[in-house]
């Protein structure tokens, strides 16, 4: 699991979900777009859904997926598997709220109760 602060690299995005370079930049572009909006919004949530959508659509997954659970919750791009690899946003209770990229198995978030802990 690969969780990142800031947007992560277009070379780690292809690294980490197996794609090639041009749909790597493709996402990067959408994430850096999404933090510019997000900046100034009232509807950070709104904003990550829409990126989200937006890299769906690059990647060519099931559509965007939320999970929220008691102590936090996780926005990603369903690749039909939990344990493929894929991206999305969490929320976690951490000294506030910690909203946080990751690249990685959403599966194994829940599973460890690493991010969102219990569902409901």
């Amino acid at each position: 699991m690969s969780e990142i602060t800031r947007t992560p690299s277009a070379a780690r995005i292809a690294a980490r979900l197996g794609i090639s370079a041009e749909k790597a930049t493709e996402i990067r572009d959408i994430l850096k777009n999404y933090e510019g909006a997000a900046l100034w919004s009232d509807d950070e949530c709104g904003a990550t859904w829409k990126a989200l959508d937006k890299v769906d659509r690059v990647l060519g997954t099931h559509g965007r997926e939320y999970i929220r659970g008691s102590a936090g919750s996780l926005t990603y791009c369903n690749t039909g598997d939990p344990y493929t690899p894929t991206i999305g946003r969490t929320w976690t209770r951490r000294r506030g709220w910690s909203k946080t990229w990751f690249l990685g198995c959403w599966g194994t978030l829940v599973e460890t109760g690493a991010v969102i802990g219990e569902t409901s």
